[in-house]
């Protein structure tokens, strides 16, 4: 049985707590639950690098304290609050929101690893990291979108279940091996200082954009998450997973902040990703495409059909909604033979492989406005995908307004598909992309060379360096034949130099 270790803050020296604060009114008491519930701080947002507000607050499901520490959970979280050890936001909301806690600021500090000694406990963690549920979902879930189409809304049916976890067993095999390696040393000092530097530096935080606009990330809760994904890949536990959502496969590599996959290699050889450039706009071409969503063979082009969990959600709530998108999109195809068109701009921007700079020169030659650099016009995209329709109206959704200036027919149907739920944008573009890596690219590379150590993250594939041309050739012939166009692919050489002068 491996052994198992808890995460805590370093200055956290229990026997102190115990003698400051004595036990007596928690039933059955065992000092490992206590100390799971503080390793859930830091290993939630090892998890989840998106899980990261501003105040530090990191919500916990209770249903998953009831699962590993029984009906007496709050008692544990009650002591440690008591104690003045963690703080709760107190803010719940039934399915939505679960109550938030974060270490007091004290012991805000660098993790230490605690053995695990409950055997119970021990054992329960083992199944975990050993199986974790597969994904079932429905073949048919969009099979009948074309039957639907003049009196409702695609829709997906419970009716027939197969498992699909083994697509993902090709990626799966090589952390089984055990090739990953890390300079931890390295990668947990380049933590160390990126920590610091946000500390001091307000300025230096990090951002990310979610339905209701721009929220910043805690630096504390991306130090211990980020430290937490270094231990992973050390202890090699990395635990790859799916995701019963968009179907992505995630692991400790696939959250592991994109500047410390430098410190990895395999088996000491040096690795390389191959990245599809501009992946989200290029993406959002087929869901412009009224043949995509009709299911109109477009030579091989991918149709929603093939996908059989795209519409495993409803996407329209309104049935008459459906028809009204589909004239929108088939009124912005009509018009790519105009010149100037803004959708013809948009392919041709996105086929030439420098979407961000070409749309820099549009905002100049259609609106006026001079940006210095691409950063300055990505939030512009980013703002379109993931934000919530009511959200233009604010004053920080500038980008937006701007990129509905420019792109008026593609901020429509993109708003189209976001009116039931902000998410279902954001939710088809990345389905898509899991269903073109897992369904199609990996296959292949594994009839190919079974003996290739590949590694996703995402919309990108990682492998031994020496292999990227082929694995590119792949990647830019299968998303071609999906996207009726060849894209752009970017190489992303992993080299513990480039930490080490960051």
């Amino acid at each position: 049985m491996p052994l198992n270790y808890f995460y805590i803050p370093e200055n956290i020296n229990l026997d102190e707590v115990f003698r400051n604060n004595p036990i007596s009114h928690i039933d059955g008491f065992k000092r490992d639950k206590l100390l799971y519930v503080l390793h859930l701080l830091a290993e939630i947002p090892s998890t989840n690098k998106d899980l990261t507000g501003e105040d530090g607050y990191i919500p916990i499901n209770a249903e998953i304290l009831k699962e590993w520490i029984g009906k007496g959970y709050t008692q544990y979280l009650n002591y440690l609050q008591d104690a003045g050890i963690i703080e709760c936001d107190n803010q719940f909301i039934i399915g939505i929101k679960s109550r938030g806690y974060r270490f007091c600021k004290k012991y805000q500090q660098t993790l230490v690893p605690i053995p695990v000694t409950d055997r119970v406990l021990a054992k329960k963690l083992d199944e975990w990291k050993s199986g974790r549920p597969s994904i079932e979902i429905d073949i048919h879930a969009s099979s009948n979108m074309v039957d639907e189409m003049n009196t409702n809304q695609p829709h997906s049916s419970t009716s027939s279940s197969a498992s699909i976890s083994n697509i993902y067993a090709p990626v799966h095999k090589w952390y089984n091996k055990g090739g990953l390696k890390i300079n931890h040393g390295l990668a947990h000092a380049f933590n160390e200082g990126e920590f610091a530097k946000k500390r001091a530096d307000r300025s230096m935080w990090d951002k990310t954009f979610t339905s209701h606009g721009i929220k910043w990330k805690n630096p504390y809760i991306q130090y211990i998450g980020n430290f937490m994904n270094i231990e992973k890949i050390r202890t090699s536990q990395c635990n790859p997973h799916p995701d019963s959502n968009v179907y992505r496969y995630h692991s400790a590599l696939t959250q592991c902040k994109k500047e410390i996959r430098n410190a990895i290699k395999y088996d000491s050889e040096e690795l390389v990703a191959v990245d599809l450039s501009n992946s989200q706009p290029t993406l959002l071409t087929l869901l412009l495409d009224d043949a995509f969503w009709s299911n109109i063979p477009q030579g091989g082009k991918l149709i929603s059909s093939d996908i059989p969990y795209l519409l495993s959600s409803p996407l329209f709530s309104n049935p008459n909604h459906f028809p009204y998108f589909i004239t929108l999109c088939k009124n912005a195809q009509s018009n790519r033979i105009k010149e100037k068109d803004e959708i013809g701009e948009y392919y041709r921007m996105v086929e030439g492989g420098n979407f961000y700079s070409a749309f820099r020169m549009l905002l100049k030659e259609r609106l006026g406005l001079e940006y210095k650099s691409n950063d300055e016009v990505k939030p512009m995209l980013f703002t379109v995908l993931f934000t919530d329709n009511r959200f233009i109206g604010q004053i920080e959704a500038e980008p937006k307004r701007i990129f509905k200036a420019a792109f008026p027919s593609i901020y429509e149907i993109t708003s189209s598909i976001k009116k039931n739920d902000a998410a279902n944008l954001p939710l088809l573009l990345q389905r898509i992309e899991s269903y073109i890596m897992y369904h199609r690219i990996i296959p292949r590379i594994t009839r190919e060379k079974e003996y290739l150590p590949i590694f996703t993250l995402h919309d990108s594939i990682a492998t031994i360096k020496g292999n990227e041309d082929y694995v590119e050739n792949v990647m830019r012939e299968e998303f071609a034949k999906c996207l009726g166009f060849t894209p752009h692919f970017k190489r992303d050489y992993w080299q513990e130099s480039k930490l080490r002068n960051l």
